[in-house]
């Protein structure tokens, strides 16, 4: 059991990174400010319902105040940190009035998903525990000196031969074969706020990975692009906010990585000039199926084709037509070019429900951690296992079935 004095300070940790005062937390609570104070200094021993309403309040489970279990082990909180503090730089929340600064009366939505991204790698590290399957270390690949265009395609071409592809092909289920290869951890959640990706490396648990739920290929170039960072330096973490144009070398690097990863020089040359070859001009059409063969956006398309300075001035006037026009079309739905080679992502690693379901079907864990760890509940949960175990299960035809009976 944890003494008064460590409870008190993961409060006050969970507090400080919500961003929120003594004073926001006291009121949620009905204690007073100095009471809040006390508890935060050790001063006064918390209670087993006040535990439960700052698990409410803080958006942390009980084990977090205790220290029990994965929450006492593996401490990569000063990575969630460091991204808090990186959140806090970029401004993101309405700007506050002048004067003296006063505490937020709520967490801001950016901060609660990176909460729930943490909660999501502790799950994954505890099932690998007690399934006794530890994870697979991601690759240790040439780490780029200078941060430029042709370190980020050496290495584009350098994670293209780990995973098995051609110097040209474009790359179908990225996330699977990251997922396989890299050992990353790619966790999809609902959009909250602006924060649209976050990663980190840890030794315990590798590389992991948060994407705000968008359009498949937008994800896949968020996620090409968190590989790249991950590489280029694994003690930095990454934090990408909507509408934040500023970019730090490092960061340059990682959007390069990606293009070139996606979108090789040498494949995206051949098809290119081959729908040059068809005609003369190449109309929205072609412009729109070779940014589907890749997978990628027709705006990052666009980027990449003036970068490699393979289209004229008059091509890039015309997808800058063609998304201007998809735009004022459609507002606010995804435009042609954004249709992914899958319906969707999953919101949890392949490997995490297999873990999931492999604990609980050896009776590791109980069927409410099990719907806690899927994010579900245990109604639901009962349902996802029979789901998953149909879905490799060959079933008989009904005509087979129809005979047999």
């Amino acid at each position: 059991m944890e003494s008064n004095e460590a409870v008190g300070q993961r409060i006050a940790k969970a507090r400080e990174f919500l961003g929120l005062t003594q004073a926001v937390v006291a009121e949620k609570l009905g204690l007073a400010r100095t009471t809040q104070v006390a508890i935060e200094q050790g001063r006064r021993p918390v209670s087993v319902a006040e535990l439960y309403r700052y698990a409410e309040v803080l958006s942390r489970p009980v084990d977090y105040f205790l220290g029990l279990g994965v929450w006492g082990k593996a401490d990569f909180r000063p990575h969630f940190r460091l991204m808090a503090d990186k959140l806090d730089a970029m401004a993101v929340g309405p700007p506050r009035r002048p004067g003296r600064p006063k505490g937020a009366p709520e967490a801001s939505p950016e901060k609660l998903l990176l909460m729930n991204f943490e909660s999501l790698c502790r799950n994954y590290l505890e099932l690998e525990e007690i399934n006794g399957l530890p994870r697979t270390a991601m690759p240790e690949l040439p780490v780029p000196r200078l941060y430029s265009a042709p370190e980020a395609e050496q290495l584009a071409a350098t994670v293209r031969a780990h995973l098995d592809l051609g110097l040209d092909a474009p790359i179908r289920d990225l996330r699977v074969r990251l997922e396989d290869t890299f050992a990353l951890r790619v966790y999809v959640l609902s959009q909250r706020g602006r924060l649209s990706a976050a990663a980190f490396h840890h030794p315990a648990i590798g590389g992991s990975v948060l994407l705000s739920e968008r359009s498949v290929p937008r994800m896949r170039f968020t996620l090409a692009r968190a590989l790249g960072h991950l590489l280029a330096s694994r003690d930095e973490v990454m934090v990408d906010v909507q509408e934040v144009h500023k970019k730090s070398p490092a960061e340059g690097f990682a959007a390069a990585f990606a293009f070139a990863l996606l979108m090789p020089a040498r494949g995206l040359r051949e098809r290119f000039s081959s729908m040059h070859s068809e005609a003369n001009e190449v109309n929205d059409v072609s412009l729109l199926f070779l940014a589907r063969t890749f997978g990628v956006t027709l705006k990052g398309l666009r980027a990449r084709l003036e970068s490699l300075k393979l289209s004229s001035p008059a091509t890039l006037k015309r997808i800058d037509e063609t998304m201007k026009e998809a735009r004022s079309e459609a507002p606010g739905e995804v435009d042609a070019s954004d249709l992914p080679d899958q319906p969707r992502w999953e919101m949890l690693p392949e490997r995490y429900v297999f873990l999931a379901m492999r604990a609980y079907r050896k009776e590791l864990i109980s069927k409410a951690r099990l719907a806690e760890c899927l994010c579900t509940t245990e109604n639901d949960t009962a349902l996802r296992l029979l789901r998953y175990v149909a879905s490799v299960t060959e079933l008989p035809q009904e005509d087979e079935v129809t005979r047999s009976s």
